[in-house]
């Protein structure tokens, strides 16, 4: 697994913000070679996440996303 990695994804309080979050972050976690059953576990609790954000935060959110070491960190604020 590669350390380092991150991004920071804008979601507007869209239908579409889910989809996209959800190519963007398995993108990173494959860059990043991170298991694949890991990979799909972190875009299940991002889907959540983002899910709540966009639905009861009243306006745009983001999902930033870490992977450094052995460690995959979401962090999702509206």
């Amino acid at each position: 697994m590669s350390s380092g990695l991150s991004t920071r994804l804008s979601l507007p309080p869209a239908r579409e913000s889910g989809p996209a979050m959800r190519r963007a972050l398995r993108r990173l976690l494959d860059e990043a070679g991170v298991d694949l059953a890991v990979r799909e576990t972190a875009v299940l609790l991002a889907t959540e996440l983002v899910s709540n954000a966009v639905e009861h935060g009243g306006g745009s959110s983001f999902l930033d996303a870490i992977v450094d070491a052995y460690v995959v960190r979401l962090e999702v604020g509206d």
